[in-house]
């Protein structure tokens, strides 16, 4: 936005929206696409979550006998 008003002074040309428009769609692109890989990054941490939950519990029920204890 900074260039853009420098432009505007240096240039004594009007503001037009005609600039802007390019700038803030390829602004919201971005801006998605980043949201996107986020989103997907956060459900494989979920899952490795609770594929980490799943074996914990096996462990427990099945190889600890009954008179040890699991300290967390």
């Amino acid at each position: 936005m900074f260039g853009i008003e420098c432009l505007h002074v240096f240039t004594k040309t009007p503001p037009s929206i005609w600039i802007g428009i390019p700038i803030a769609i390829a602004t919201t692109v971005y801006a998605l696409r980043k949201a996107f890989k986020a989103r997907s990054q956060l459900r494989k941490y979920r899952r490795g979550e609770e594929g980490e939950r799943i074996v914990a519990q096996a462990i427990e029920q099945s190889l600890f006998p009954k008179t040890y204890y699991d300290f967390d």
